[in-house]
């Protein structure tokens, strides 16, 4: 049975300033001990409402249970088509296991009392850590997971269903300013609203497409059904359209590969489909992890050999010199040579104009410039291979065998300007090799 995904109202529209909260620490003594989440679990909304609020009251009828505790905000033009509106909320924040949460009343189209939230806005990893655990071990497997932004600022939001109750938990990174104190919050709120979206992954933010042929590819939306398993993805902000849409047969794999540490988004996650082929997709590690959490034991992660740092002094023909020039136009496609082994060297954009070469044992056979790929002929055997970037080189011991192509990506390794030598599948190598221009490499006298 194929599982149809929706896209239809992936979350509830709300404004930043429902999502921001304050949290402020309480300076325990060392020998205090206390099980985190405890005290939140305990005063986590029930089937009646928390506290003296009750679902489905009225605007008025919470504030005069709050009294002057109780502040009211104006609903916005942003919120008057959502799902719930923040129109409340209480002065007074509340001790929860050593942390102050703020307490925020959402309200229906009618104005009547739908959704609670308690907000923590500045709290340690530990302490975000620990929630997320304890409502996992609460209410079990989440029905759905959303997730938006960026790797310094992006939110994701865990979704559970309980009774009657839909128990939501949104978390995110600490934010461009921020590199200890976390944003989190716990949601509650009557459950008719959840149970409109499909359940498993809407992962959104830090997820394009890669096509070969193609380097700049636009941004996607991911959903997963883990039941099927499906996946259905969307790509492009205008004209969006559906780059896959599939439930997962036994011979389609999933496999990724993190070859370049220094990219925001160093995964590519490849469905290799049965009936064709390789769809890649640059993916955040954020977004990987999550994905393993909800297909387990499906996703196949490739571990090909990479180069260790050496020092470059070893390489005899470190001091040669070449010039390069991009050849647009010739044919860029390595193929298998007979009784040759065929070495490909690409080098993506980095921001670092300077060349770096590619050895085989002792003499250099490529040079690439960013944003170039070279490739040659090598005789069948072990041979040394190595990266040979700005004082710096790394290199691996390779058995190449008669007529395969072998694709390796070179250049900085993570923001460090050491260098980096990792080779690459097939798939990828093929792909990448498409998104750059082919380099030819002449030695000077």
């Amino acid at each position: 049975m194929r599982h149809q995904l929706s896209y239809r109202r992936l979350t509830p529209r709300m404004s930043v300033r429902n999502l921001v909260g304050f949290c402020v620490l309480f300076h325990l003594p060392l020998w205090a001990s206390f099980a985190l989440g405890a005290d939140l679990e305990k005063s986590l909304p029930d089937e009646n409402g928390w506290r003296a609020a009750h679902w489905g009251m009225t605007l008025s009828e919470v504030s005069a249970a709050f009294g002057t505790d109780f502040v009211t905000e104006k609903r916005s033009k942003d919120d008057k088509d959502s799902i719930y509106a923040i129109l409340g909320r209480l002065r007074t924040r509340i001790p929860l296991d050593g942390y102050d949460y703020e307490v925020k009343f959402g309200f229906d189209r009618s104005d009547r009392l739908n959704h609670v939230v308690l907000n923590c806005g500045r709290a340690p990893i530990e302490a975000m850590e620990a929630v997320r655990s304890m409502l996992a071990q609460r209410f079990g497997k989440p029905r759905r997971v959303f997730r938006m932004g960026f790797s310094t600022m992006f939110r994701r939001t865990t979704y559970w269903l309980s009774g009657n109750l839909a128990v939501g938990f949104g978390d995110g990174s600490p934010g461009v300013f921020r590199t200890k104190s976390y944003n989190f919050d716990v949601s509650v709120s009557t459950g008719e609203t959840e149970r409109d979206h499909e359940p498993g992954l809407n992962l959104a933010g830090q997820i394009w497409l890669r096509e070969a042929g193609r380097g700049n590819s636009p941004g996607c939306i991911m959903a997963m059904n883990p039941e099927g398993p499906s996946v259905k993805v969307t790509c492009g902000a205008k004209n969006s359209k559906a780059v896959l849409d599939r439930t997962l047969t036994p011979r389609d794999s999933v496999i990724v590969e993190s070859p370049v540490k220094s990219f925001a988004e160093p995964n590519f996650l490849c469905f290799k489909l049965e009936d064709r082929g390789c769809v890649f997709f640059q993916l955040a590690d954020d977004v990987v992890a999550t994905i393993e959490e909800w297909l387990p034991g499906r996703i196949q992660r490739l571990s090909l050999p990479s180069g260790a740092p050496i020092d470059p002094k070893t390489l005899k023909d470190i001091d040669s010199k070449h010039t390069t020039r991009p050849e647009r136009g010739a044919p860029k496609m390595p193929v298998p040579v007979p009784g040759k082994a065929v070495l490909v060297a690409i080098r993506p954009v980095s921001g670092w104009s300077l060349q770096e070469k590619v050895h085989v044992d002792d003499r250099v056979v490529l040079v690439n410039d960013e944003g170039t790929h070279s490739f040659t002929e090598v005789e069948p055997g072990e041979h040394l291979i190595a990266a040979q970037g700005f004082k710096t080189a790394a290199a691996l011991r390779m058995n190449l065998e008669s007529g395969k192509v072998y694709y390796f990506v070179h250049g900085r390794a993570g923001d460090s300007l050491s260098q980096s030598l990792v080779q690459l599948s097939d798939d990828l190598g093929q792909v990448w090799v498409s998104w750059t221009v082919p380099s030819r490499t002449e030695r000077k006298p």
